[in-house]
């Protein structure tokens, strides 16, 4: 059977900001709320709410498009409702943290004996702690084996903890834990209903008792009942979408709130252990672990150094998108709420974390007999690697999945892409690099070179490039046939396979008219016909298929 091509994605890495270059001023935590909440918003419709806390107030903006889609006041008791999605995770993180300080629970406490008698797990799976849970590195997988093909909606709802607790009962992993952090919504349910059977009650009511409610965040609740009115319409793209109802994934993504309240929480979090929350609020931003370059705490991503941290976490659900971000440094904090959940916030967050942790615009020389030495690729992990290709007397560089991109020598061995705030130094073990660090907004990642091919080149001429692009489709498959559109952008060619992602692919050293893919282990060979034009492409990735030029 053919593989999808697009079998995962790159987050956070190296991602380009366009939505920045839309306005007068980079976006940052100090840009104009009402500016944020458009940019949140993007082309989608829907509608969008930005709080703002600088200087000890609060301040809001609003976005919305589409006829059906109203915004209320954003002042007073009756803001529109968001779902936050895994923001939710944060409170759940900060329960643990409540429990940990009181000394009811202990991040080394396993499964096994918190679930001794209750249900029977497999020795890997009973070996799990809460550290684990609680940094995504407890080996569970993102969600239980048993919502493959299955309406997630409808599962989300009718889930409850004896469902958990037979997938837990079910599961075999394949190594002990812990593993490297992968994130998982499943371990953030297991983790919210040990709490609630640890107390009694149930996890919507410890997070009434003991956050939401000494904060007086009246509006954040998982069931909202008399409140359901004001749930702003949720959108998937120019779809309508349904709120998302859940039982034992509450703690992994159920909370809905007001920009307002999140301020309060916000609020709670920057005064630390001497406000409202206790000693809780400073263990839960305690660094415990690694995540995909991020530090996390109790649930919390953190970035920077320890001088300069931000604190945030994203949620989204099938309607919604959401974000929320603590910069304790200059005692600032900034929640997303929008209405869709196609909606470009992860570019907002981005381009706020670039301007938190800019890299500079110093440009240097460098000899250009020294240039090769940093070509090659260096791998990050088994999906992740940064390459290098030199032309024309400049270093490109790229992510996988992504396009190249022209660096800047900024120092020795170092070099920069000042627009989304990335820094390459290259190192070396005697006379040979061997390793290259990435810092891009707050985060640090190390790859080490393999001997993998590198692209004969990062960027094509256009006349080279035009011969490529246009549609191709398979003939004589009764089937689905595969379809093909090949665009050029920015000097590259990128694919998108019937109703897949686009991908970057690049050419292949010694290999005429052939790319390969770097997201899988796929390749395409174009096909010329006597006159040298291009008439076909050849897909090769288990099996060989075919795909002929359509005429314009």
């Amino acid at each position: 059977m053919f593989k999808q091509l697009c079998r995962w994605s790159v987050a956070g890495i190296l991602a380009v900001v366009m939505v920045s270059g839309a306005y007068a001023q980079p976006l940052s935590m100090a840009s104009d709320p009402a500016t944020l909440a458009k940019a949140a918003l993007g082309n989608v419709p829907g509608a969008a709410v930005v709080g703002e806390w600088r200087g000890g107030k609060a301040s809001y903006g609003a976005a919305y498009q589409g006829a059906a889609v109203s915004v209320k006041p954003l002042v007073g008791q009756e803001q529109p409702l968001f779902e936050i999605g895994s923001i939710s995770k944060v409170f759940t993180g900060l329960l643990l943290a409540q429990a940990v300080e009181h000394g009811d629970l202990r991040l080394d406490d396993t499964l096994g004996k918190l679930l001794k008698d209750k249900v029977r797990l497999s020795q890997p799976v009973a070996a799990i702690k809460l550290r684990d849970l609680v940094t995504h590195s407890s080996c569970l997988p993102r969600l239980p084996g048993d919502f493959a093909g299955k309406s997630r909606i409808k599962l989300y709802r009718d889930y409850d903890r004896d469902s958990l607790w037979n997938a837990l009962a079910k599961l075999k992993l394949e190594n002990p834990p812990p593993c490297e952090a992968d994130y998982s919504n499943f371990g953030f349910a297991v983790l919210s209903e040990l709490l609630a059977e640890r107390y009694n009650k149930p996890w919507e009511l410890l997070v009434r008792e003991r956050i939401t409610g000494p904060l007086g965040m009246d509006d954040t609740q998982q069931h909202l009942g008399d409140k359901a009115t004001r749930l702003t319409e949720g959108h998937s793209g120019s779809d309508s979408a349904l709120p998302w109802e859940m039982r034992a994934f509450a703690g992994a993504g159920g909370l809905r709130s007001t920009a307002a309240d999140m301020l309060k929480f916000s609020s709670a979090i920057l005064a630390g252990r001497e406000g409202p929350l206790g000693a809780a609020a400073q263990r839960l931003v305690k660094p415990l672990g690694t995540i995909q370059g991020d530090k996390i705490g109790y649930a919390v991503r953190i970035l920077g150094p320890e001088s300069k941290r931000t604190f945030f976490h994203e949620g989204q659900t099938g309607g919604y998108r959401s974000l929320w971000m603590v910069a304790p440094d200059t005692n600032e904090a900034l929640v997303v709420l929008v209405s869709n959940g196609k909606a470009p916030v992860s570019n907002v967050a981005h381009a706020v974390e670039v301007s938190r942790y800019s890299v500079g615009n110093n440009t240097v020389a460098v000899d250009a007999k020294k240039m090769p030495q940093y070509v090659g690729v260096f791998r990050v992990d088994k999906k992740k690697a940064f390459t290098f290709v030199m032309q024309d007397h400049t270093l490109y560089g790229r992510v996988t999945g992504q396009a190249f991109r022209a660096l800047t020598p900024s120092a020795e061995n170092t070099f920069t892409l000042p627009a989304v705030g990335a820094k390459f130094t290259f190192s070396s073990e005697g006379d040979a690099i061997t390793m290259v660090t990435l810092n891009q907004a707050g985060r640090v990642t190390a790859a080490r070179r393999t001997d993998e091919p590198v692209p004969s080149k990062a960027k094509l001429t256009s006349s080279v490039l035009d011969s490529y692009v246009g549609q191709y489709q398979e003939a004589g498959n009764s089937g689905s046939p595969l379809k093909f559109d090949v665009q050029a952008e920015s000097g590259q060619l990128a694919v998108k396979l019937n109703a897949q992602k686009r991908f970057p692919v690049f050419p292949v050293a010694d290999h005429p008219d052939r790319f390969a893919y770097d997201t899988v282990k796929a390749e395409l060979q174009f096909e010329r016909d006597a006159s040298g034009k291009v008439v076909a492409l050849v897909l090769h990735q288990n099996s060989v298929r075919r795909a002929i030029k359509l005429e314009e």
